[in-house]
């Protein structure tokens, strides 16, 4: 079958008609080429529009605590005020790089999370700022150190703080620094002084030998940055330091109720106090404790914190710690009307011999991170003296919570009990192998 039809020819001449239309508006909308001689034509047939700036990067917002002291400052006292910032920013900065700079991990340092995971005996580790937490607190506080000028309208030296006293460690520590002897506080030896009985005794044993523990430190190692006494002398002695267990019986041992203190840097308490930035609440909480020897016993809080091991060992086993995840094989749990209650009890059958404590490893990179998740149990045991040379037993740490801001910030002691597991009254010493409870309450959001 023939499928070709012909062609009319009316319809050719049409059709011949509309092509040579069509050629003729073809040449009219082509851009003729120039001869190869021809000048160079500079302007452009249609103005292009002009190339923005691009827009100026709108720095975050910051929102201070009402405390903050904005007294005038003569130049000489602002001078001061500014060293104290200074080492305040080196601190912060050093705490970030820390965190992020990776080891074992890509994009993270790596944490111990358990001493002992419960079923097997072995520590557990995770990529540290992984945690959400822990990432939103790196980005508040390099929030900061890009922003120092917003920042600064959240610092107060906390000389004319109210909320509670604050302290500096030695009279000899404070006339060596000329902020510290310009913000003036009461001292720990003074605070000290008249204490009695053991905790009064361990105060005095922390005041004697506070300057020597801080100097038996170490950092750089790590990161670098010299976040700790030696780098930073003006920062750690004028910080307000805290007895925070001195006159509080709940904390059982009485020489760790003397012999521990802290400070904080950054955060509600802190020098550096701010409450949001960027409409974010601001949880980090970051400053730095101290121990002489004693047991910090088995304990908790909502609060997850992490801990940087910046002090020395004289021997391997001076100075342990212990974290484990209240939900551990390790640990007894009964559900209550508002938590938990968690017994412990380290000095029975299996469990006295597995490895809780660890050390704490100012030599290993992949060692001197500690996170502690919300609730964790947790306790820290400084020995006495050993090895060779004169090294003060003593303990100091870098130290954090990062939800400062959200639900109980209240640490508790867990409760030492008897064989019947009802709780021991007019307790003024526990070991780690005494069987205590540990009473949770339910996270409310």
């Amino acid at each position: 079958m023939n499928v070709h039809r012909k062609i009319p020819p009316s319809t050719r001449t049409s059709l011949f008609f509309i092509l040579a239309l069509a050629a003729l508006g073809l040449a009219a909308c082509t851009k003729p080429t120039p001869p190869a001689d021809a000048a160079p034509t500079h302007a452009p047939e249609t103005p292009e529009a002009p190339t923005e700036a691009p827009a100026a990067k709108e720095a975050p917002a910051f929102v201070c605590d009402d405390d903050i002291d904005t007294s005038e400052l003569t130049p000489e006292q602002q001078a001061l005020a500014d060293k104290l910032w200074d080492q305040t920013l080196t601190y912060l900065r050093g705490f970030t790089t820390a965190l992020e700079t990776s080891k074992l991990c890509l994009d993270s340092p790596l944490a111990m999370i358990q001493t002992n995971d419960g079923k097997s005996d072995d520590p557990q580790a995770r990529c540290v700022s992984r945690y959400r937490d822990v990432e939103l607190m790196v980005k508040h506080v390099n929030w900061v150190l890009d922003n120092p000028a917003l920042a600064r309208q959240c610092f107060d030296v906390q000389k004319n703080y109210e909320a509670f006293p604050l302290y500096t460690p030695t009279e000899a520590m404070k006339q060596a620094s000329d902020v510290a002897a310009w913000i003036d506080r009461p001292t720990l030896d003074e605070y000290h002084a008249d204490k009695e009985g053991k905790v009064g005794e361990a105060g005095r044993d922390l005041v004697q030998n506070f300057e020597a523990i801080l100097k038996n430190t170490n950092s750089t190692a790590f990161v670098d940055v010299d976040m700790t006494y030696q780098g930073l002398p003006d920062l750690w002695t004028a910080v307000g330091w805290l007895p925070f267990y001195a006159e509080n019986p709940k904390a059982i041992n009485e020489r760790f109720r003397g012999g521990y203190a802290y400070a904080e840097v950054m955060g509600p308490w802190g020098l550096l106090r701010i409450k949001e930035i960027e409409g974010e609440l601001v949880g980090a909480e970051i400053g730095m404790t101290i121990q002489v020897e004693s047991f910090y016993p088995y304990h908790f809080h909502h609060s997850q914190e992490l801990y940087m091991n910046i002090g020395k060992s004289s021997c391997p086993n001076q100075n342990t710690f212990m974290v484990m995840h209240w939900d551990n094989p390790s640990f007894t749990q009964a559900r209550t009307d508002e938590g938990w209650d968690v017994a412990i009890d380290k000095g029975k059958g299996k469990h006295r011999k597995a490895t809780w404590f660890r050390p704490t490893s100012p030599s290993d990179p992949n060692e001197w991170i500690a996170y502690y998740e919300r609730n964790a149990i947790h306790a820290t045991k400084v020995g006495g003296k050993c090895g060779e040379g004169n090294a003060p037993s003593g303990f100091a740490q870098v130290w954090a919570r990062t939800s400062s801001r959200d639900n109980n910030q209240t640490t508790k002691i867990c409760t030492p009990v008897g064989k019947d597991g009802n709780p021991l009254e007019g307790v003024t010493k526990v070991t780690e192998t005494d069987p205590v409870v540990c009473n949770l309450e339910d996270w409310k959001p």
